[in-house]
């Protein structure tokens, strides 16, 4: 059975972490398939425009899909008590795993975000490595303004950010010890 390499990605705002995924997926994309699972915790992101019938639909249903012969877009609303953070917890994962196995044919899948689930991780740092990130860390990126490495354990490798290949290469050698839990 094929099973996909997944890796995350972690790190502050503006660290640059959608940059690094969107090259790692030019990166990979001439020889393999490659998904992104993003984690919106903060409820920002729109997939629609306003008075268009997709998002006409959305506001009055629990659920839309949008087939198109070059995409296909599904998008649920979650119940959800915003007093219970378990609640919402429950939900991202359940909701995570979902998605995840309809990618589970692809070659590739990258997460930003989700420091928790149990997937190996580069940590994308600029300026400081904040230690909050260093538990969730299988590696960490970093550019050459980052100054406190000293801080990470002897063993945690660290890549440089603006080397896209050295990047791909340590995910693709990865030993993948976590199973796919969507297969």
């Amino acid at each position: 059975m094929h099973t996909p390499i997944i890796f995350a990605f972690s790190g502050e705002s503006n660290s640059g972490k959608t940059t690094l995924i969107c090259k790692l997926c030019e990166y990979f994309k001439p020889k393999a398939k490659v998904a992104v699972i993003k984690h919106d915790p903060k409820d920002k992101a729109y997939f629609d425009t306003q008075g268009k019938d997709s998002y006409e639909f959305f506001q009055r249903s629990n659920a839309v899909a949008l087939i198109s012969p070059t995409r296909t877009i599904l998008q649920t609303k979650h119940n959800i008590d915003s007093q219970n953070p378990q609640d919402t917890q429950k939900i991202e994962s359940n909701a995570f795993y979902a998605v995840l196995e309809q990618f589970k044919d692809y070659d590739y899948i990258f997460i930003e975000g989700l420091k928790t689930l149990p997937f190996p991780r580069i940590v994308i740092a600029r300026g400081q490595i904040e230690s909050a990130y260093i538990p969730y860390a299988h590696a960490f990126a970093i550019d050459e303004s980052v100054k406190n490495t000293h801080i990470l354990p002897s063993a945690l490798p660290i890549l440089n950010l603006n080397d896209t290949g050295q990047i791909a290469e340590f995910i693709s050698t990865y030993p993948q010890s976590h199973s796919f839990k969507g297969a």
